[in-house]
């Protein structure tokens, strides 16, 4: 018995939304540690900020804690030059992983 034409796009469309769902996940795994750096220094800011050392320093050490601040966020950026946007057979290779399906059936699709 041939399956339906319904049933094809059904699957088509569960295989479209499962790999989709796949990329966003992978992007988030790859992209979290690379701005984990930059988290960190905006934290530190914000926790100097908000128990108000700033006010505590004269102006110029102000100035120059800023500095020190800017100068970090953007070392913190250089891991992003590194980030890789999953290719689809990455995704593919992932789903056939993921549930433990033998000779890259989603692949050779």
């Amino acid at each position: 018995q041939r399956p339906t034409l319904t049933s094809d796009r059904n699957l088509a469309g569960r295989l479209a939304l499962s790999r989709l769902a796949t990329r966003v996940s992978m992007t988030v795994e790859r992209g979290w540690p690379l701005l984990l750096p930059l988290v960190i220094v905006a934290s530190l800011f914000l926790s100097i900020s908000w128990l108000g050392l700033f006010l505590l320093l004269p102006d110029t050490a102000r100035i120059g804690l800023v500095a020190v601040f800017a100068i970090a966020a953007l070392a913190a950026l250089y891991p992003l030059r590194f980030f890789r946007v999953p290719s689809s057979a990455e995704i593919d290779r992932r789903i056939e992983a993921a549930n433990f399906l033998l000779h890259s059936p989603v692949l050779v699709q």
